[in-house]
């Protein structure tokens, strides 16, 4: 206010500030301030600050841009995000193909036991491997595995278990291959960039 008077746009002021607030009483010069707009008296006041948005990022590649649209720092963040969708999608896919792969060696191998097709009573290690490849679709790496499980788990019981957490899989498997980016999380992502 001292600078608004010594600049000889306002007359005076007398500062009434008390418990209630603040309030200052203003003697303005009438040729001149009725030509302010409300945007002048706001400036003069100080009433009104000026922000300037910095919409600087980091995107995912390292480099520092910047945006001068929140819209289109929106925009690319969703179209980033609906890329990392896709990935995880497919990710899934392969987690519960290599799921249901592997249990279904497992009954395999179980099934081989109860039955007799695969002994180990007189064998080496190398031996109930190598009848494990024959009798099973095992891989090299799932041998070791196989041979590792608890004899308890070699009953009739668990191949009933196994079957249904192959159906819980191959349901799950059937979700992550008709999902697309765009279906679990489109219409949400299109209302926040207002597509």
């Amino acid at each position: 206010m001292d600078d608004l008077e010594d600049d000889g746009l306002i007359v005076s002021y007398e500062d009434q500030t008390g418990s209630g607030g603040f309030r200052f009483e203003v003697v303005l010069k009438q040729n001149s301030s009725a030509k302010w707009s409300n945007a002048e008296v706001l400036r003069k006041f100080k009433l009104a600050k000026n922000h300037t948005e910095n919409l600087n990022v980091i995107g995912p590649e390292g480099a520092l841009r910047e945006y001068t649209d929140a819209r289109d720092l929106i925009r690319d963040f969703i179209d980033y995000r609906l890329g990392i969708l896709a990935q995880r999608i497919n990710l899934e896919i392969q987690r519960h193909n290599e799921l249901l792969r592997w249990l279904g060696v497992k009954i395999e191998f179980i099934e081989g036991v109860l039955n007799d097709q695969i002994k180990f009573k007189n064998q080496t290690r190398k031996q109930v491997g190598a009848r494990v490849q024959t009798v099973t679709a095992a891989l090299d790496t799932d041998v070791g595995r196989l041979l590792g499980l608890n004899i308890l788990n070699l009953t009739q019981e668990q191949v009933d278990a196994l079957h249904k957490e192959i159906k819980e899989a191959k349901s799950a498997l059937k979700y992550w291959q008709v999902t697309t980016p765009h279906k679990q999380y489109g219409a949400d992502l299109d209302a926040l960039a207002g597509k």
